[in-house]
């Protein structure tokens, strides 16, 4: 036993010195031969080290779960809490650290802790964690997260001053970003311009998301200054980071074997997606069908409250995973060219920045084109696209009864708004955002960042704006999930199974709290009704419009067959806005399977 003791201890040695000089793999190797000789909390604890430094992450966990069976230390603890947060475990990370702590008070564990309860939006907590961390030890990344901590919880002049901290020992892009966004947040917007230009500097190329992320930060910061050229370049560099117009393989370098279905399959896998709280949007084999061919230019007009998040969402979703795929492929090629530029366009200057675009250069016909506004104004974007692009854009809105549509709004605002004195604040204002919304974007004027004015309309000029719009009820999921397979179809996307309500308010609701008493929002109901924020809203006939719509659309005709053919690839949103593609025949053999991963 001593002679088998001794090895041990020279094979825990062996790795313990390959271990400080970087050599994890060998290190590993002894550690592991240590352990057959002997098993010692010793040699578990720094095999899972070794492990979570190679990205060995679940062989890591079970390392540092051994240490502790056999002797319960803060640093296994540590190692398994810090593994737990690389494998996005944070309520297991929170309790194992909470179980280092109390072994030994350790600056990196209250850092570790502060991290997961940063992730976790347990935001007051993650900064007494953090500051514990600064106490016992000042480095950038507490001060780090401390400011992230700081800024989620509207403390922003504190965070300022940790962002410049953590920025003084070490100039980080994210660092960067939290001290642009903060200084954004207490109008100094000027210095929060140039910190923001420092961060696109520092940030990598290939973190597309984050640039863009950026982009917009600066161009509001522009914007605020009166810089609105520095502005809408900006957003010219934002899109097209976000590459508004890209070539694009809809079948990811895959055979484009569509699946034959019986319709009377396809309408029960539609019940059992809704029986799990999903959807179901086919993508059709068209067969140059003009019916199909009809919807491949389309526009959704997003009314707030009125179900556009859920609509155009999983569109950008679906187009920004293809054009990430492409990035990261260098075999896939492009087969068609798409026009969709990503997000809901909320400013002039963002309708400025894409026209810019568009009109600097000559493009070829689109496959397909697909585009939202959320409070711009619409018609001179919609005109200079259908211009460009030689292209006759259908234009969709899903609306629904003004009363439901405003308390809706105003409940919206009271869980997202700091102070329930914003919401008084904006019902106040001469130009408030509540002020008859739905007329305001049907009719394309005093929206965000365009001029107010005194609207009454003749009877020719209403007829020139809702002739050109679909108008569908928010609650006709029959009518919208045929646009939406008609627009996949048109385009040759793949099919989208997507959680039925994302971004759904109840869900909000149990993750934040709400601002307002029950009492205040129906006084603050009230107070718009009686100042007229309904009158204009009230004043559409919705009905006959609805009627309207679907007197004049036309589906196409495979719609109908016994035998319909879909897309071989399918597009999965789940219930937290993340998507992933599989292959459609992998979805048919189990769809309940993929369903429940969605919830």
């Amino acid at each position: 036993m001593e002679s088998k003791s001794r090895t041990a201890e020279d094979f825990h040695s062996l790795a313990t010195e390959k271990y400080k000089n970087g050599d994890y793999q060998e290190a590993i190797k002894a550690f592991r031969k240590s352990i057959t000789l002997e098993e010692h909390w010793n040699s578990y604890q720094g095999l899972g080290w070794a492990l979570f430094i190679t990205n060995q992450l679940q062989e890591a966990i079970n390392a540092f779960q051994k240490s502790i069976a056999l002797k319960e230390t803060w640093d296994s603890y540590r190692g398994l809490g810090s593994t737990l947060f690389r494998t996005l475990q944070f309520k297991e990370a929170i309790y194992t650290f909470r179980k280092s702590l109390a072994l030994k008070e350790h600056w990196n564990s209250y850092f570790g802790l502060g991290s997961a309860l940063l992730r976790t939006n347990q935001f007051q907590e993650a900064i007494k964690a953090f500051q514990k961390s600064i106490t016992l030890k000042e480095t950038w990344d507490s001060y780090h997260g401390l400011g992230w901590s700081l800024l989620k919880s509207n403390q922003f002049s504190e965070a300022v001053n940790a962002f410049r901290k953590s920025i003084a020992l070490k100039e980080t892009w994210d660092s960067l970003l939290g001290l642009g966004k903060a200084l954004c947040k207490t109008n100094q917007y000027s210095e929060a311009a140039y910190i923001l230009n420092r961060s696109l500097r520092l940030v990598e190329s290939s973190s597309i998301k984050n640039i863009n992320y950026l982009y917009e930060l600066l161009a509001d910061a522009y914007k605020n200054t009166g810089n609105v050229d520095a502005a809408i370049s900006a957003w010219e560099s934002y899109f097209s980071y976000t590459e508004f117009i890209s070539y694009i393989d809809p079948f990811l370098g895959e055979e484009d074997f569509y699946l034959k279905l019986s319709n009377d399959y396809l309408e029960e896998l539609r019940r059992t997606c809704n029986s799990n709280k999903c959807d179901l949007f086919p993508s059709f084999q068209g067969n140059n069908d003009p019916s199909v061919e009809s919807w491949k230019y389309l526009m959704y007009l997003h009314i707030r409250k009125s179900g556009g998040y859920s609509f155009a969402g999983p569109f950008y979703l679906l187009k920004e995973h293809l054009v990430k795929v492409h990035r990261t492929s260098p075999r896939l090629k492009g087969a068609y060219r798409y026009f969709n530029p990503g997000r809901y366009h909320q400013n002039e200057l963002e309708v400025a920045a894409l026209k810019n675009l568009i009109s600097s250069n000559s493009y070829n016909k689109m496959k397909s084109i697909f585009f939202s506004t959320h409070g711009a104004s619409w018609c001179s974007l919609c005109e200079s696209i259908s211009q460009t692009f030689s292209a006759n854009t259908r234009i969709i809105t899903t609306v629904r009864n003004p009363h439901q549509r405003l308390y809706s709004q105003i409940k919206h605002d009271a869980i997202k708004s700091n102070s329930s004195k914003k919401i008084y604040d904006i019902i106040s204002e001469k130009n408030s955002e509540y002020d008859n919304v739905m007329h305001k974007y049907i009719f394309d004027y005093g929206l965000n960042g365009s001029v107010s004015m005194d609207f009454d309309l003749e009877k020719e000029e209403i007829s020139k704006f809702v002739d050109k719009i679909d108008f569908i009820d928010i609650n006709d999921f029959s009518t919208i999930s045929k646009i939406k397979s008609a627009f996949l179809s048109a385009s040759s996307l793949p099919n989208i199974v997507q959680y039925s309500r994302i971004n759904n308010s109840k869900d909000r609701e149990k993750q934040f709290s709400c601002k307002l008493s029950k009492h205040e929002i129906d006084y603050a109901f009230k107070h718009c009704s009686d100042k007229g924020f309904i009158s204009k809203d009230e004043s559409i006939d919705y009905d006959l419009l609805k009627r309207k719509t679907l007197d004049r659309l036309n589906f196409p005709s495979c719609f109908n067959h016994k035998i319909c053919q879909i897309h071989p690839l399918t597009f999965l949103v789940s219930k937290e806005f993340e998507g992933s593609i599989i292959p459609t025949k992998d979805f048919l053999k189990d769809p309940i399977y993929y369903l429940q991963r969605l919830n």
